[in-house]
């Protein structure tokens, strides 16, 4: 159709914009980041643990799946590899394994049928596994989205992992460097994980990683530790009204609106338990309420004063509704035309979001390296585009 145009043309302009950056980056990771220094440079002092190490993987399979392009086949296995040092300390990797490994060895499995790729993701759910804690019932996974930030929305904590790994605990550990004013948001350390543990919405996207452990090895206890985790998120983390916390002062962030919707519909996807289903279509009504007719997503959702947009929010929640306006048919309270609509609703939101983060927000040009300034928003911006246009690699 001629008024979607846009999204072939948008897929052509990534394309040629990941192809650029892929060709002028080989051997420097993770793609996006810290491009000055060389590979070998930065996993011996940099960040080898930082979760979007692995969504930089996942671009670059993506690419594969969608262009066969060589120089992103080789970058994402020399990322793979990379990573494949941090399966030595299951005991830091497992935090973060689900965001380094299904984009990495997992993907490289599906699309080559590699034995040592599918070991390599079988030994990360290994570690991630052993973060499961019985007593609370969920797995003590690094916060990527840390309660308190409420002036420019996302709070990643891109240094979460590094930290925790190091182990530190003191007045630098916490995120912050000397001087540092205490009202700016911060990461969590591996003290503050091992004394409370930080259940957080983000951390439904690393369930796939058990899932799959679960559907290749036929050992159920991967899937129960997963369906155990996505309840807990559920039952504590989700509010009446469809929003979830983390919060802002006044509304939900939309980052973690945006996660919890689409972590409930994988959770859905793959255990057919419609508790997960109701949780992801719950969510996706608060975000959707909340997103006006522009398809710019703001920081908080629900606020009456906002502090800018969020480009990591849109994408990945475009990659949600996509996905839940084919699930929502299977809500067995919904009467067909209820779900038609709502199916409608999901697909229009998304086309809306994009179409405004392509038109207005993506960064084509091929000298520079990223789309919307980081290797996660890219992931998740690539990865709906792809959908679009049915060449989508499913990684999850």
């Amino acid at each position: 159709m001629e008024e979607h145009s846009w999204i072939q043309e948008a897929a052509d302009k990534i394309r040629d914009k990941l192809a650029a950056a892929a060709e002028r980056n080989q051997g420097r990771l993770p793609f996006g980041r810290n491009t000055e220094q060389s590979k070998e440079d930065y996993f011996r002092t940099g960040n080898p643990f930082c979760w979007e190490n692995g969504l930089g993987g996942g671009l670059m399979w993506q690419m594969v799946h969608a262009t066969q392009d060589r120089t992103c086949m080789k970058n994402a296995v020399d990322l793979e590899s990379a990573l494949a040092g941090n399966l030595r300390s299951p005991e830091k990797l497992g935090p973060v394994a689900g965001y380094q490994f299904l984009p990495t060895a997992v993907a490289n499995f599906h699309m080559t049928r590699n034995e040592v790729s599918k070991q390599r993701g079988l030994d990360a759910a290994k570690a991630m596994a052993g973060c499961f804690l019985p007593g609370k019932g969920y797995l003590a996974l690094c916060p990527l989205l840390v309660a308190g930030k409420e002036e420019s929305g996302r709070n990643r904590a891109e240094d979460c992992a590094v930290q925790a790994a190091a182990g530190e605990d003191d007045s630098t550990s916490h995120g912050r460097t000397a001087g540092e004013d205490d009202s700016v948001p911060r990461s969590i350390t591996a003290a503050e994980i091992a004394a409370e543990p930080v259940l957080s919405v983000d951390s439904l996207l690393q369930l796939p990683l058990l899932y799959w452990a679960s559907e290749t090895t036929r050992d159920e206890t991967y899937r129960g530790m997963a369906s155990m985790h996505a309840a807990a998120v559920m039952h504590q983390l989700v509010r009446e009204d469809g929003s979830v916390l983390p919060a802002g002062a006044a509304g939900s962030r939309a980052d973690a609106q945006a996660l919890a919707l689409y972590g409930f519909a994988l959770s859905y996807l793959h255990t057919s338990d419609q508790q997960f289903l109701k949780a992801a279509e719950k969510t996706a009504a608060y975000f959707l309420s909340e997103i006006p007719d522009s398809g710019r997503v703001p920081e908080i959702l629900g606020a009456e004063e906002q502090a800018g947009e969020n480009d990591f929010a849109a994408a990945a929640a475009s990659c949600g509704l996509i996905l839940l306006s084919g699930l929502v048919r299977e809500d067995k309270d919904n009467v067909p035309p209820v779900s038609a609509a709502l199916a409608r609703a999901y697909a229009v939101t998304a086309l809306r979001m994009l179409q405004a983060l392509c038109r207005d927000r993506v960064d084509y040009r091929a000298e520079t390296d990223t789309l919307l300034g980081d290797p996660a928003g890219d992931y998740f911006l690539t990865e709906a585009v792809w959908k679009l246009i049915g060449r989508e690699l499913f990684i999850w």
